[in-house]
């Protein structure tokens, strides 16, 4: 999914919830900040040490900190949603819709925006994360995939953080695109006391057996390339051409029709997934490990990181 495409749709989508008056552009020169945990206990239970994640704000927080907005980022996004670092840099992803005047009102509002755990842009100077690249402080080596599984919740409780430490106690509203969505949804879902409002753009609050099969069918040739290494070709070649392969079958195989099809051939009126789950709590995950595993809570789903450049979405 192109930045263009996402910016777009979003732009669509806040013209509908709010008055947008002539837009200016952002301004403001952005700097990336770091926010620390000391310990980290994922949702699966294992503990991270020295936890670290970038984040970047647009505004100002108002008296009461009352008018935050979290932006959270898709899957090859990062936190850096509006804004330049330098002046002659890359504005921000959502640089359309953020800023004075704006549909994201800095004059308004104070928007803040964080890199994820396990951040697919590690080698990007600008990004910070604590991922598989990061150096395990009891091995003094890179994680490689030693490093814990973690969850869509694992992001949230991380931003959490965050929010808790500026003295937020309820944001104004959180928003994200994709797997931003996903985020947003599990927001509201795990700690509805501080979110006033939800807005998920191109995002689901379920995922089924085709989705599942989409991700299996995406990573198999990354797997199979000899320069994936079982995950630790740090300092070496990458697998890069199963990363290509990926990209081009993922798109070729698996179509809308072939997803009409399959539904067709596959029954799912026994089963939660043939109709909107009631909560995140109740979806389909499949381990990056191998093992599948069906009604798993949407908060498992798996999003360890495996590689370094992945394709944009």
């Amino acid at each position: 999914m192109s930045q263009q495409l996402i910016a777009l749709i979003a732009a669509a989508t806040l013209t509908i919830i709010t008055h947008t008056s002539p837009l200016h552009a952002y301004d403001g020169v952005v700097e990336k900040k770091t926010f620390t945990l000391p310990s980290y206990v994922t949702v699966g239970g294992k503990t991270i040490k020295g936890v670290k994640i970038g984040w970047e704000s647009y505004g100002s927080l108002n008296t009461d900190k009352s008018n935050a907005i979290l932006i959270t980022h898709y899957f090859s996004g990062t936190s850096h949603a509006a804004g330049k670092y330098k002046v002659n840099g890359e504005a921000g992803y959502w640089d359309a819709i953020i800023g004075p005047g704006k549909p994201l009102d800095t004059d308004k509002y104070f928007i803040l925006s964080s890199d994820t755990l396990v951040n697919l842009n590690a080698k990007n100077p600008n990004v910070i994360t604590t991922g598989p690249a990061t150096i395990n402080p009891l091995t003094r080596k890179r994680y490689g995939r030693s490093f814990p599984i973690v969850a869509i919740r694992d992001f949230v409780n991380v931003q959490k953080a965050l929010v808790e430490s500026l003295g937020i106690s309820k944001l104004h509203a959180v928003m994200g695109a994709s797997m931003g969505a996903l985020q947003a949804y599990e927001w509201a879902s795990s700690y509805p006391g501080m979110v006033g409002n939800v807005i998920p753009v191109i995002g689901a609050g379920d995922a089924d057996g085709w989705a599942i099969a989409w991700l299996h069918m995406w990573a198999a040739p990354i797997l199979l390339d000899p320069n994936w290494n079982n995950g630790y070709y740090y300092g070496k070649a990458g697998p890069v051409a199963g990363l290509s392969a990926a990209s081009t079958r993922s798109r070729r195989r698996l179509t809308p029709r072939g997803r009409r099809a399959w539904r067709r051939r596959t029954p799912t009126t026994s089963s939660t997934l043939s109709r909107p789950v009631n909560s995140l709590s109740r979806a389909a995950a499949i381990s990056p490990r191998g093992s599948r595993r069906s009604r798993r809570q949407f908060s498992s789903l798996p999003a360890t990181t495996i590689l370094s450049s992945p394709p944009t979405l």
